[in-house]
């Protein structure tokens, strides 16, 4: 307090743009009101393959705040039409992506998602999600896990940038494996998620030399 009595707020402030995230930030899915919390999860599982895409294709990451208003309902209202006279196109929590949304998709994905392409997905037990799913405090336990271990990829992938941005895709390329076995406990020899990772040496010794080899770098 002594320290802020001599020197400006402003000069305090940070002069960098805010953060921007590639994913939606972890504490999202805990500081908020439990109401919205479960539309977070629940936009999350129905958009799951959409991000993934999302990320793919080096969109611009987006604020925190910006991810709020996308997980929750505030973004997508924006998009529907609005009428000064009556009838007005009544907002549906069912289909609340149906008129585009290029903050998230990007301009030629929500091209297509205007144009009727549905851009959600299934559970893999090939399931539809319902707003119970995303009650589920398991199916929680997994979005976060999962959410935690993309965030190390993204993470890993950035500091590849800043410290080598002349040979950055040689090196991500050369590295890229050894990342997604540390992200995803990815069993390399199967070629799928291997659920008793921990018990398997081979895979867990393919994950520990992996991770070796990141650090080293």
């Amino acid at each position: 307090m002594t320290a802020v009595g001599h020197v400006s707020h402003l000069k305090l402030a940070s002069l960098t743009s805010p953060r921007r995230f590639s994913l939606p930030p972890i504490q999202l899915f805990w500081g908020s009101n439990e109401e919205n919390q479960c539309m977070f999860y629940y936009h999350f599982l129905l958009l799951h393959g959409a991000l993934q895409e999302q990320r793919m294709r080096d969109l611009l990451p987006l604020t925190a705040n910006e991810w709020k208003t996308i997980l929750g309902n505030t973004y997508w209202k924006t998009q529907w039409p609005k009428r000064d006279n009556p009838p007005t196109v009544t907002f549906d929590l069912n289909i609340f992506w149906k008129h585009r949304g290029p903050l998230f998709f990007g301009d030629i994905r929500s091209a297509d998602v205007a144009a009727g392409h549905d851009p959600t997905c299934l559970l893999p037990c090939h399931c539809g999600v319902q707003m119970s799913t995303a009650d589920d405090p398991d199916i929680r336990q997994v979005i976060l896990y999962y959410l935690n271990s993309f965030h190390v990829y993204e993470e890993v992938k950035a500091m590849e940038c800043l410290q080598f941005k002349a040979t950055f895709e040689k090196q991500w390329r050369h590295k890229e494996n050894w990342v997604i076995h540390i992200a995803e406990m990815w069993d390399s020899v199967g070629g799928a998620t291997d659920f008793k990772f921990f018990h398997n040496k081979k895979v867990w010794r393919i994950w520990l030399f992996s991770l070796c080899e990141v650090v080293m770098d």
